[in-house]
């Protein structure tokens, strides 16, 4: 039996471009497209353009609910779902005018992580340790006031991002350039941590869809119609990532940067962003909480979720500024100690001061 998402999905099938198909559906709904069509040569010129005639025929051709419910059982058997914009928990922000949102998504996880307050976090494949240190401290802390992250799953910023997200149990959307079929080994491994995490990993694209030039710079309207603001971290001049702050700023999204070094290349793009005045300067994500507006003592109140080894870290700074020296007398190894001490200052509890002294930030 047709419904309006299955006649959704139909649409998805002519190959036509979100921009077309959403110019198309601002005159017809999906089912009048459904009705017309066969002897509608004026529809069928819509859908064809000038660049392809095959359209109208090609939908023309799939215009069968067997064929159609025979395309939706080989997408469900690879486990990916679908939404369509019929569907009541496709998310509001995304179907905006302003960002030509997709009709279909292909998605594995749970899209309830799409109703939560959603950030985007971007930046360049080639991060330098310095963004992946601020990519990682930034989503600790928006994952520990329920924030959503939102990312490419990209190599670089994307994916510390979302590992942050993941090892701190938090949730987090990956919006992908291609189909399922086409994922790395890697961003597959990490796929599947998100969704075990209760996050969504998704897609614009059916399955077997493999990723072009085009198709990334179009992912990237996604990110930013998903969240609230978007928050480039390390983005050099020609940088993918300001492609995604400036489908923002069209959207009338929040765009903020995070600055970098005068002489550095990977942020050339996120402080021409903040002398140009298209984004606000950003140092912490309490800066982009509070501008947003959204209540930061969450994350304070999380931070202090301490182990047993945090915990006596914890107790001995509370007696003052100390010394690393000191604090191994607890008896940490060195190695142990960094790591705690790192994740410690990541999530805003201590602060190390010169010297190798560590103090508490609360």
């Amino acid at each position: 039996m047709l419904n309006e998402s299955k006649a959704y999905y139909w649409l998805s099938l002519s190959g036509a471009t979100a921009r077309r198909l959403n110019a198309i559906l601002s005159v017809y709904s999906p089912m009048q497209i459904w009705e017309r069509l066969p002897g509608d040569i004026k529809l069928q010129n819509a859908f064809n353009g000038r660049a392809d005639k095959d359209r109208a025929e090609n939908l023309l051709k799939l215009r069968n609910l067997d064929a159609i419910d025979e395309r939706l059982y080989r997408v469900k058997k690879k486990g990916v779902s679908i939404m369509t914009r019929a569907n009541e928990n496709y998310p509001k922000l995304l179907s905006q005018r302003e960002v030509n949102p997709p009709i279909v998504l292909y998605y594995k996880g749970s899209s309830e992580c799409l109703l939560y307050e959603n950030i985007a976090i971007v930046g360049t494949r080639q991060a330098t340790a310095y963004g992946r240190d601020v990519a990682k401290k930034f989503s600790g802390d928006f994952t520990a006031n329920g924030i959503c992250v939102v990312s490419g799953l990209a190599t670089g910023i994307d994916t510390f991002s979302h590992e942050a997200v993941v090892d701190n149990k938090g949730k987090t959307a990956a919006v992908l350039g291609g189909g399922f079929d086409y994922l790395s080994p890697y961003s597959v491994s990490l796929a599947e941590r998100i969704v075990e995490g209760g996050g969504i990993v998704l897609t614009e694209y059916a399955p077997n869809f493999f990723p072009t030039k085009f198709s990334f710079p179009e992912r990237n309207r996604i990110i930013s119609g998903l969240s609230r603001a978007v928050v480039v971290i390390e983005a050099a001049e020609r940088s993918g990532a300001l492609i995604t702050a400036s489908y923002a700023l069209e959207q009338n999204r929040e765009v903020y940067a995070v600055p970098g070094g005068v002489d550095a290349v990977r942020s050339e793009g996120c402080n021409k962003l903040i002398k140009d005045g298209l984004a606000a300067m950003v140092t912490s994500a309490e800066d982009v909480l509070k501008d947003l507006r959204i209540d930061v003592r969450a994350a304070k109140k999380a931070a202090l979720v301490l182990d047993v080894f945090e915990q006596s870290i914890y107790n001995k700074l509370q007696e003052g500024t100390t010394h690393l020296d000191d604090i191994l007398e607890l008896g940490f190894s060195l190695s142990q100690l960094t790591t705690l001490l790192i994740n410690m200052e990541m999530r805003q509890i201590i602060k190390k001061q010169a010297g190798n002294y560590y103090s508490l930030v609360m």
